[in-house]
């Protein structure tokens, strides 16, 4: 099973948990997404020209803080913010600790199994999100879906989403 194609099947099934419609923005998800988790989700750019700096994501004090390079286009803005909360959906980053400090951030630059599925997921999300999906399948893709569903990785990236929502 392609990876792209579960976690186009998660992205469909969170937003959907969410009560997002597409088209949505990813200030739209930040907001869904921090009132299912239950805790503050900020985003702010920043300027760094000539960096390989793209986003970071980190949990501090009960909060998750996102910092997105602001220089790009309002489309590549929207996807390194689409790509931090993904961390954060997918439960890369999570509050840990007795005073909920800072745990990890994360660069693209180390294309971890994180990092990868963060990309993947701010794809589809990014996608789904601008495009929409269809409301009517062929049979081969309501096939090709069932067979998603039923897969263990997607379970899995659901039982992670599910875990992290029920630790708050």
């Amino acid at each position: 099973m392609r990876q792209a194609a579960i976690m186009h099947e998660v992205v469909r099934e969170v937003s959907t948990e969410l009560g997002l419609r597409p088209p949505f923005t990813a200030e739209e998800y930040r907001r869904a997404l921090s009132l299912a988790i239950g805790h503050p989700i900020e985003m702010t750019p920043r300027s760094i020209s000539g960096r390989a700096f793209s986003g970071s994501c980190r949990a501090v004090q009960g909060a998750y803080i996102i910092q997105y390079r602001s220089d790009g286009s309002l489309i590549q803005q929207e996807r390194i913010k689409y790509h931090q909360l993904g961390h954060i959906t997918l439960g890369h980053v999570s509050m840990t600790g007795d005073d909920d400090r800072a745990v990890l951030s994360l660069c693209r630059a180390l294309m971890t199994s994180e990092e990868l599925d963060a990309e993947i997921f701010a794809d589809a999300l990014t996608r789904y999100a601008l495009l929409g999906h269809r409301e009517t399948l062929t049979e081969a893709q309501a096939g090709t879906r069932a067979r998603i569903r039923a897969s263990s990785a997607y379970s899995d990236y659901l039982d992670r989403i599910a875990g992290m929502r029920s630790a708050r």
